[in-house]
């Protein structure tokens, strides 16, 4: 027992009536009455037809069945009314011609002719339609003009029609977001707790496009293309043919087969569909269909780096998406209405059966069931091939905003721009049936000069110089302009965000519409924008290794997150900074920064760690954290500390050591450096030195020589042997009494 709105299309809604109902009240429920849903208790015939704008929900009744747990009423939502789910409905016999219209005459001349749906609020637009509906119903014929003029449109619960661009109908700044389960409050938004989840079918998939382009009978032109990758096979193991038909008289015989792999691209592969359910069951005044709500839930993907909310006193990067779906069940306490036929009300309350369950909200774009092209029999008169006259006027720029992220693709921080542009007319005003795409170019702003020497100023003489003499001595320096670069949108969107820029340099840009047959406008204004400065902050390194003595630290890092990895920090870093402190709790600034540790991109690219020695006056232990620091001087949170006890010098790591004796039982290095090694002065004993190494007796006499600049290796007395692992004698050497 639930209700579903969907966007522009009929949508349903069923309702089970206990088995108890009077068959009095069961009797007075006429096919074709409305059912009204209120959220709370209200007296129906005291509110009379004033019910219909106070329900949340108003559908048209068109089905019952019985069983032996009671009786089971539905039906559609007032949207049939326009045309029902087979393009049924009141549909245009007589041709609907209307030549240079405005939109609000076009509309309302598109409303069912038998007037169960009259015009509400429809608010104007810039241009003019020319076009012919024949054979199609209102809902269609409604469809196509809206589409081009970009705009949309929806049904009120009074069966009025509102038409307008979506800023004027629905929420466009979200006042709702859709967090995981969570129902905290803000003082901001309205939380939806829930989760989401995200479904796939192959119900649209898509062999062959077939494009009827412009003309009339045996005249029309045709364009097609086929879908390079078919996996599926029939039941004989056959590849899968599934062809789709599309009419499209706005389509030129030039275009007609890029349009039709344009269309084949959106059923060549499974569809997805990203449903969320909420735990909130009256969510109205909060969100509705067409309204858009923010999406936060990273671990499944709804999270977006150029957008920045505050939540709860942090900041999240929700998706910002349309609500295209909302299914949601009639709960106990609700008021359910009945108007018949001739405008009676019931009280249906006492006898439904009411249930429970989840909002389901369906978000992003129209599933593909309820997009829609041309229909064989609703062309607008178009010019014939080639003989189009109407230019795209230039589109004005309308908004624009930028931020920065960590780009996954170069590691460093990124700017972005998010640009808005107004749908242009023709230059002759009528509305563009035609469109192509948008072009918009971008550049760095700030022009590239060059310094003057005075070797250039070799040829001239004081009085020659034009200008500006002691501060510029010629006329104007050369200036190389950066060249421009390019994207394309579709037409069916006046909003493109530009990614991958550098942060905190100046843009200036610029957008151009282009027909199907080649016709461009000229370029807009020019819109300058500087790009946010790099403001993200490094990752939190991970904890450093550190050796301690009782007057240095010595601290290496790998230059790696705390959340794994070794060099794998981001690519704009410039340094650590080494804290020191007495606890593991303490807060790294000014007072305990020991130093900084050189760590930069080369480093992390070549896998080398950073190394540095500090100095240090405690002896007691001590705790180490470093932070990273990047080239915008955006610093990351301190990484976990390190504690170090300060030891023997004789055991510690030291970069430096100035003494006149030192005294230990072992010396443990490879660093050491000296004139001569000796283990005593006399006696048996070994020696190093430049010379080599010689081992003397205990009478002083040197027995064993390796000379360093001969490589001769002498023996005074004895001889060489070399023995196997088991002590067996292999080769002896020496002189021998005998």
């Amino acid at each position: 027992m639930s209700v579903t709105q969907t966007q522009r299309a009929v949508g349903q809604w069923s309702l089970r009536l206990k088995g108890n109902i009077p068959k009095r009240v069961l009797d007075a429920l006429s096919y074709f009455g409305h059912v009204a849903i209120v959220p709370g208790a209200v007296n129906v015939t005291e509110y009379g037809d004033n019910l219909l704008t106070a329900s949340r929900y108003v559908g048209i009744y068109r089905t019952r069945s019985s069983n032996t747990d009671g009786i089971t009423i539905g039906g559609v939502g007032l949207e049939a009314w326009l045309g029902g789910e087979d393009d049924t409905g009141d549909v245009f016999e007589t041709p609907v011609v209307l030549t240079g219209a405005s939109y609000t005459a076009s509309i309302t001349a598109l409303l069912p002719p038998g007037g169960a749906i009259t015009a509400g609020t429809i608010h104007a637009q810039a241009g003019t339609y020319t076009g012919t509906h024949q054979w199609v119903t209102p809902r269609a014929a409604i469809d196509y003009v809206t589409q081009l003029f970009g705009t949309t449109w929806r049904v009120n619960n009074d069966g009025t029609l509102d038409a307008g661009t979506e800023a004027e109908l629905y929420v466009t700044t979200p006042r709702a977001i859709l967090v995981a389960k969570d129902d905290s409050p803000d003082l901001r938004y309205v939380p939806l707790p829930g989760s989401a989840t995200m479904d796939r079918d192959v119900a649209d998939f898509t062999t062959r496009v077939v494009v009827l382009a412009e003309g009339e009978g045996d005249s029309i032109s045709t364009g097609s293309a086929d879908n390079p990758s078919v996996p599926f096979n029939d039941i004989h193991g056959n590849p899968v043919v599934v062809k789709r038909i599309v009419s499209e008289s706005a389509t030129t015989t030039a275009n007609a087969d890029q349009r039709a792999e344009v269309i084949l691209n959106q059923y060549a592969g499974e569809r997805p569909r990203v449903s969320l359910s909420t735990s909130r069951y009256d969510i109205k005044g909060d969100v509705a269909v067409g309204d858009y709500i923010y999406v936060y839930n990273p671990a499944n993907g709804f999270i977006d780096l150029a957008n920045e909310e505050n939540w709860q006193g942090e900041i999240i990067n929700p998706v910002k998406l349309q609500c295209i779906e909302l299914s949601w069940p009639i709960i106990s306490g609700w008021t359910v209405g009945f108007r018949d036929v001739d405008g009676v009300w019931i009280d249906l309350s006492p006898w439904v059966a009411f249930e429970g369950g989840d909002t389901n909200v369906v978000v992003g774009q129209l599933p593909r069931s309820l997009t829609s092209f041309t229909p064989p029999g609703d062309r607008p008169n178009l010019p014939a091939a080639g003989a189009d006259s109407t230019i795209p006027d230039a589109p004005d720029w309308v908004a624009s905003s930028t931020g920065t992220y960590q780009s996954e693709e170069t590691n460093t921080t990124k700017a972005a721009i998010w640009l808005q542009w107004t749908v242009p007319l023709n230059t002759d005003t009528s509305v563009i049936t035609d469109g192509d795409r948008y072009e918009v170019r971008f550049r760095v702003s700030v022009p590239i000069g060059y310094k003057i020497r005075w070797g250039t100023l070799e040829a001239y003489r004081w009085g020659e110089l034009e200008i500006a003499r002691w501060g510029a001595p010629l006329t104007a320096p050369v200036a190389a302009t950066p060249e421009w670069q390019t994207v394309l949108v579709g037409f069916d969107s006046n909003t493109f965000t530009l990614t991958e820029l550098t942060a905190g340099v100046s843009y200036e840009l610029q957008v151009r519409a282009w027909d199907v047959n080649g016709n461009f406008s000229a370029w807009s204004d020019t819109l300058n924008v500087t790009t946010t400065g790099d403001n993200v902050a490094p990752s939190i390194p991970a904890a450093p290794t550190v050796a301690a003595s009782k007057i240095a630290i010595q601290v290496v890092h790998e230059l790696g997150k705390n959340s794994g990895g070794t060099f794998n920090l981001e690519l704009d870093l410039d340094h650590l900074n080494v804290h020191v402190g007495g606890s593991p709790s303490f807060y790294p600034d000014d007072t305990n920064l020991a130093g900084r540790l050189i760590a930069n991109p080369g480093m992390i690219l070549a896998g080398i760690s950073a190394v540095g020695t500090f100095k240090i006056d405690n002896t007691e232990e001590i705790y180490v954290k470093v932070v990273a620091v990047d080239r915008a001087g955006n610093k990351s949170g301190a990484s976990p500390g390190v504690t170090a006890t300060a030891e023997l010098i004789d055991d510690a790591h030291i970069s430096d050591l100035t003494v006149s004796k030192v005294t230990a039982g072992t010396i443990s290095a490879d660093w050491i450096l000296a004139a001569v090694i000796r283990t005593a002065l006399v006696g048996a004993r070994a020696e190093l030195s430049s010379d080599g190494l010689s081992l003397f007796n205990s009478s002083n006499a040197e027995t064993v020589v390796l000379d360093a600049a001969t490589a001769n290796v002498r023996l005074l007395e004895g001889q060489v042997q070399v023995t196997d692992p088991d002590g067996n004698v292999i080769i002896e050497i020496g002189k021998y009494t005998d």
